[in-house]
């Protein structure tokens, strides 16, 4: 308090600069949920007062996405990033584009991943983010939308995407397509890492034979994983 009422005094400062670098401050000091209060309370003065200007405000949003990006507020992240796409977008810059999408696979998104996605130059890296984040969501449906695109694109899915893809179909017991998901990752150019053969293992040990699964594909998986990627401990 005492150092807002400073700054208030300042006589180059003002009320309406003072709260901008009290929430830069703030987010110096990782308050990210104090700062966003304070954020809302500039904007709020910003609309009511029209005293704050618009580079002066985006210097406490500035500093407020770095620190939310650094304490891991996800959900922050997101919001910033709407804010500031709602005034235009032109403070957003490709890295802050990439973050947001990155923040909504954590969050599991997938909505709002694949509204960025849209709204920005795609990529193959930004649409394995955006399945991601449909994945996490439990929609696979347009997970599998999102996948097309991207093969129409002639682009690849990287293996974690496949992973994730595998680990979700097999825990909604669509374990029959998560193997599925395994097979079509050789033809598609798609490296199969130690969990890609664990998750294929696991889905073919509760099919059938006719299901392409039985033990003896589990073994046959199981071999394949120890020529493939020679992982340490593996049962002999």
């Amino acid at each position: 308090r005492c150092r807002a009422a400073a700054l208030a005094a300042d006589d180059d400062g003002g009320a309406e600069r003072s709260i901008v670098d009290e929430v830069i401050a703030l987010c110096e000091g990782d308050y990210v949920n104090k700062a966003t209060r304070m954020l809302q309370a500039m904007e709020r003065q910003r609309v009511q007062l029209q005293g704050i200007p618009r580079a002066e405000a985006l210097r406490a949003y500035m500093a407020l996405w770095e620190a939310a990006v650094r304490t891991k507020k996800w959900g922050i992240v997101v919001n910033l990033f709407q804010q500031l796409k709602g005034e235009g977008g032109s403070a957003l810059t490709d890295d802050m584009y990439d973050t947001a999408l990155f923040a909504c696979e954590r969050r599991a998104d997938g909505v709002t991943a694949e509204a960025i996605l849209r709204s920005t130059e795609p990529t193959a890296a930004r649409y394995n983010v955006a399945i991601r984040a449909r994945t996490k969501e439990l929609e696979v449906t347009d997970a599998v939308r999102l996948y097309r695109e991207l093969r129409g694109k002639g682009w690849a899915l990287e293996t974690a995407t496949v992973n994730l893809m595998m680990q979700v179909c097999a825990a909604i017991k669509e374990t029959a397509y998560s193997l599925k998901l395994f097979d079509a990752m050789e033809p598609l150019g798609v490296a199969a890492d130690e969990r890609s053969y664990s998750l294929a293992i696991r889905s073919a040990s509760v099919l059938e034979e006719e299901e392409g699964g039985g033990w003896i594909r589990c073994l046959r998986l199981l071999n394949a994983m120890r020529a493939t990627a020679q992982p340490k401990n593996m049962p002999r």
